[in-house]
This record gives structure tokens, C-alpha cells and sequence, in this order.
């Protein structure tokens, strides 16, 4: 069995999602949400959005190597600074901006597929 038992068992009679950016702001602006999944290995990071906290996760032996993370206060306050003075975080690209600016994103199911493949040490599926 390999990683796409990850990505497509559904938990709890419910199939997650990997979302793009459109779908991750329309999330936002009507849930008032963002899941973002990161995994960081040697100074480098890499970012997913999904519609689930628990996106990638079946068991402790059967998991995506990547930290969860649900936001669910917005907009976020943020001190200013240059490309947000205001510091006001009210959509997906103010928030990209300011926590995944040093990510690479996979914006979508196949970009997580591709990165899976490269990355066997991305997953645990036993």
C-alpha cells in the first residue's frame, strides 16, 4: 500500500480534500477557516491547504509527515509591515504573505501526488 491510501480514505465516512488557492479563500471568506498542512526538512518548508485539520491521517502508523495547523479567527491582526502596513490579514494572499512566504505550495491534489512520489520520506503507510 502506498500514499494514496493517505490521501484518499475517507475518515469518518468523509473524503478530505486537497484545495487549491481559490477554493482555500472561498473557505475563508465563507468558514471564516484555513487548514494548512507544512512539513519543513533542512530549512525548506512545503504547504498544502485542505478542508480538514485531520487531512492525511489514518493512524499513527498510517500519516503524512506534515504539521496541521486550523485557523479560525479572522481577520488576523498582525503587526504592519511592508505589502501589509495595515496589518490586517483579511484573505489568502495576505496570509500566504505573511506564513507561507518562505513555502513552496502545492496547490493542488496532483502537486501533493508529485511531491509524495519524490518524497518517500514524506509518509508512513504500513
Amino acid at each position: 500500500m502506498t500514499f494514496q491510501k493517505l490521501l484518499y480514505t475517507p475518515r469518518f465516512g468523509v473524503q478530505y480534500k486537497v484545495l487549491t488557492k481559490e477554493q482555500a479563500q472561498e473557505r475563508f471568506l465563507s468558514k471564516q477557516k484555513i487548514n494548512t498542512h507544512t512539513r519543513r526538512v533542512n530549512d525548506k518548508s512545503v504547504t498544502f491547504f485542505s478542508d480538514n485539520h485531520m487531512f492525511g491521517y489514518i493512524d499513527e502508523k498510517n500519516k503524512l509527515d506534515f504539521v496541521p495547523c486550523s485557523i479560525t479567527c479572522f481577520p488576523i491582526h498582525v503587526k504592519g509591515r511592508p505589502g501589509l502596513e495595515d496589518g490586517l490579514i483579511t484573505n489568502i494572499d495576505e496570509f500566504i504573505f505573511i506564513f507561507e512566504s518562505d513555502s513552496k505550495l502545492l496547490l493542488s491534489e496532483q502537486e501533493l501526488y508529485e511531491y509524495l512520489e519524490q518524497n518517500p520520506d514524506a509518509y508512513e503507510v504500513n
